[in-house]
């Protein structure tokens, strides 16, 4: 039985200030070599992750911008649905009005738009969405400074572009996709592409209630929003768990 696991990457696989745990890596590691498949399911764009798990782990693909791209381990794209720029300039200047810090998913690569330097010191920046209009754009993502902000923005976008957009709640952060895109349409389409008799989905935020439900055996963690503990089949304490859990799963 060929397995695939799709895990999403911050605050399940990727701690901050611990990075992976070697523990998870290990377990992935022989989750991989005992025939499965693994890979990452984010609400980042599909390069941003690289530089935490380089050297660590090898995914056998990303699913970037919740849905929106998907990429193989050498970084050739097995699926993408772009978002138009005239949308994601209107998207811009509504988070511009109410003062939001924002990045643009374009070309795989988290870009900030932002004129001060000093905010979110090391990402990619630019002044105007202009900058990448002729890139590939996946996504632009809003933090709001609080999930009742997150919700309300959301249904904002969604009374103006009912059609056009998914929208993913992460926390504080508003994610936005082309229409039609989330993790759990992604983890079915990765699943075909690979022929996986068998699906595993692990997250911690609202964004992943897609991946967990539409896995065959979804995870999560204690501290998770009550929505995503109820569509979960199995609660763990950490991600390794999980794993040595699919590893067993007959």
């Amino acid at each position: 039985m060929k397995k695939l696991f799709a895990s999403d990457f911050d605050n399940t696989l990727y701690i901050r200030n611990e990075g992976i745990l070697p523990k998870t890596a290990d377990v992935i590691r022989r989750f991989q070599e005992a025939g499965n498949i693994f890979g990452i399911c984010t609400g980042r764009p599909v390069k941003s992750p690289r530089q935490h798990y380089e050297g660590v782990l090898d995914p056998d693909f990303i699913i970037g911008s919740s849905g929106g791209a998907i990429i193989d381990r050498d970084g050739k794209t097995l699926f993408e649905r772009t978002m138009p720029y005239e949308l994601v300039r209107n998207l811009e200047r509504m988070g511009r009005e109410r003062s939001f810090a924002m990045a643009v998913h374009a070309d795989g690569r988290f870009i900030l738009i932002a004129e001060d330097e000093t905010a979110y010191a090391g990402m990619e920046r630019i002044a105007s969405i202009e900058t990448v209009r002729d890139l590939p754009m996946h996504g632009i993502s809003f933090l709001t400074g609080s999930l009742e902000g997150a919700k309300a923005f959301a249904d904002e976008i969604l009374a103006a572009y009912p059609d056009r957009v998914s929208i993913h709640l992460n926390r504080s952060a508003v994610d936005v996709a082309a229409a039609g895109c989330s993790k759990g349409i992604a983890l079915r389409k990765i699943a075909e592409i690979f022929g996986a008799d068998r699906t595993y989905g692990m997250g911690d935020s609202l964004n992943d209630l897609p991946l967990v439900k539409s896995a065959d055996v979804g995870f999560t963690f204690a501290e998770a929003p009550e929505e995503l503990k109820a569509a979960a089949r199995h609660i763990v304490g950490n991600a390794a768990d999980a794993f040595d859990i699919a590893l067993e799963d007959q």
